[in-house]
């Protein structure tokens, strides 16, 4: 702790829960308290759960001013790190501490009735919320093996969920299968995004889409690379994928082949893509849950959407073009113990 040029704290997380609690409980303002990071050493539910509770704070919007988050990958996906960090936990804590940049990302908030919740990856339904639902119960048993043992159960038992969306899309669309936000590069898309937002440059035209279902997944991405290689971490959209309920094992086969070489989205009719500032999500049977980061909704009506610039984050860069100011403050880091 003395080697550092910032005092910083440690908390290991007990229960589930415990980050929020703690993030609700730090003070602005004060001398002995203030701080100017977050790191989070766990997986994507880590860090969901600490931007969750800032998101719930009544000086919110002061706090993010204030406070940069980081995430140090060591769950089972880390979705999120392979956009912004390195897998490595080491390099991940060393761009952290010595080459990093800042940078605004996008999250997504989450309405179902009275609760709201926000999402930093996305939201699964279909296959991917039966993931999420199989997985708690089977944590104990298959630890990260929980996900794979899930995904081919749910593949054997192959079946669509019935319901439809509703997506609030730009009307021009032809560039959005062509570009990339790399990671460590300087996206050109987020940072003419953020000069047209600070510039209060005119608004794109939108126009309202409906896909009606059965559909054996649906999601909606912030972060997540491998499904969504075309997604930006601030352009001010989502990417919304659909499989039809009606492809059968083969096809989806596949289909789902294509994902590891990129090219699952170009010319593919099995899947449906659209970017989308918003989305209204009606599932006709609530036991067809809903996959937010990890946790479990019921299948409800739920809208989705975007939050332009929410949150701050450490992000790697190959040459980094700009280095945390400011003196003084410190940082809290919670790592998860599971």
């Amino acid at each position: 702790r003395e080697r550092l040029p910032k005092p910083y704290d440690t908390l290991m997380t007990t229960h589930a829960g415990h980050a929020h609690e703690v993030v609700q409980q730090l003070r602005l303002g004060q001398a002995d308290s203030d701080i100017s990071g977050i790191i989070c050493v766990g997986g994507d539910g880590t860090v969901s759960e600490v931007v969750n509770s800032i998101m719930q704070r009544p000086d919110a919007k002061e706090f993010l001013e204030q406070v940069t988050i980081g995430t140090i990958p060591a769950g089972s996906e880390c979705a999120l790190a392979k956009m912004v960090s390195y897998l490595n936990p080491i390099s991940a804590a060393y761009t952290i501490l010595k080459g990093h940049a800042e940078q605004r990302l996008d999250i997504l908030k989450v309405t179902q009735g009275s609760k709201v919740v926000h999402s930093i990856c996305g939201l699964g339904w279909g296959i991917a919320g039966k993931l999420a639902e199989d997985s708690e119960a089977m944590r104990s048993v298959f630890g990260p093996a929980r996900y794979l043992v899930s995904g081919i159960k749910s593949f054997v038992n192959l079946k669509g969920v019935q319901g439809y969306l509703t997506i609030e899309a730009p009307k021009k669309r032809d560039q959005e299968v062509l570009s990339e936000c790399r990671f460590a590069r300087r996206c050109a898309v987020c940072e003419a995004r953020a000069a047209q937002r600070d510039g209060g440059g005119p608004e794109e035209e939108v126009e309202e889409i409906t896909w009606r279902g059965p559909f054996i997944v649906v999601a909606m991405l912030k972060s997540e690379k491998t499904l969504a290689p075309h997604v930006h971490l601030s352009d001010g959209y989502m990417d919304v994928l659909a499989v039809d309920g009606d492809i059968n094992h083969f096809n989806l086969v596949k289909a789902s082949s294509r994902i590891i070489t990129g090219d699952h989205l170009s010319n593919n009719k099995e899947f449906r893509y659209i970017k989308a500032r918003s989305v209204k999500l009606y599932p006709e049977d609530s036991r067809d849950k809903i996959n937010v980061d990890g946790e479990v909704m019921d299948g409800e009506e739920t809208e989705v959407r975007v939050v332009p610039a929410a949150i701050r984050m450490f992000v790697a860069r190959e040459k980094p073009h700009q280095q945390s100011g400011g003196d003084g403050g410190g940082s809290a880091v919670f790592q998860s113990a599971s």
